[in-house]
């Protein structure tokens, strides 16, 4: 795609420019501009679980920025959409979730919308900025009691395991570790051999951190929780909603016929997201 300024037609891409990176949308007139959640700049508070398909006006969809329209290259030709079906295509998902700022943002969704494919040209620059974006991420998951404990990947967490006073504590605490590390890796797309773990202590006794965040987790004799974040967060989890002690953000977590609560002492409650339902 080839980016120029011009005026926009019926079903153009089209895209606005935020410091390093761009905002895409699909044009189809002044007062229709379909895109995958408002610009950053217009939705700062707004969590990524939250961000959808939507409509605007052309000024909104600016935010006081100037436009380029994408023109198709010799190599877009053969997948290039009829203007009716773009628009089609896109009014059809207005109202869509699952947004991802690495495999489902805004640029995906219009070249989807034009070309049938997703794509993203930014992946690369994204990848650089995300350790400095505003995260607090809660993950949730049982322990298996098929499982056997294993060796982990971080020196430091194969010895606090092996420090446990008993089979459930070694157990609890070997599959929180293990949850971390799908944490950090879903996160921050960062294999495990890069991440570094040290420990610290502060008011609220011994925490965690790594060179990628910082982090906490718990466990019970059979479920685990984990926060992720660059701010000391802490967690706790528990089937006695009164037990927790504190509750700047909580969460029920239904099993069948039980029930988990987790709290989250945090500042930033408006950039947490929480994941449950991974296996071991």
């Amino acid at each position: 795609m080839k980016w120029v300024t011009k005026d926009p037609s019926y079903a153009d891409m089209i895209r606005m420019k935020m410091g390093d990176f761009y905002h895409y949308g699909v044009f189809v007139s002044e007062n229709e501009i379909i895109q995958f959640g408002l610009a950053p700049i217009a939705r700062p508070r707004v969590r990524a679980c939250d961000v959808e398909v939507c409509v605007s006006n052309m000024e909104v969809f600016l935010c006081g920025s100037t436009y380029e329209v994408g023109v198709p290259e010799r190599k877009d030709l053969k997948n290039l959409r009829s203007p009716d079906e773009i628009v089609k295509t896109a009014r059809s998902r207005i109202g869509e979730k699952n947004y991802n700022v690495i495999y489902n943002n805004c640029e995906h969704f219009a070249y989807e919308c034009v070309l049938g494919k997703k794509y993203c040209s930014q992946t690369k620059n994204v990848l650089k900025i995300l350790p400095m974006l505003p995260i607090v991420n809660v993950y949730f998951a049982k322990i298996p009691h098929d499982k056997q404990i294993g060796v982990l990947p971080f020196a430091k967490a194969n010895n606090d395991v092996k420090s446990a006073s008993s089979e459930s504590e070694r157990r609890g605490k070997y599959f929180a570790w293990k949850l971390f590390e799908y944490a950090v890796e879903r996160t921050y797309f960062a294999s495990s051999d890069k991440v570094k773990i040290s420990a610290f202590s502060n008011k609220f006794g011994k925490s965690w951190k790594c060179n990628k965040c910082n982090f906490d987790f718990v466990y019970t004799d059979d479920a685990v929780a984990v926060v992720i974040s660059r701010d000391s967060e802490r967690i706790a989890l528990s089937k006695d909603k009164s037990a927790l002690p504190f509750g700047e953000w909580q969460t029920e977590v239904a099993d069948g016929d039980e029930s988990y609560f987790i709290s989250v002492r945090t500042k930033n409650i408006e950039n947490l997201k929480f994941f449950k339902g991974y296996e071991f």
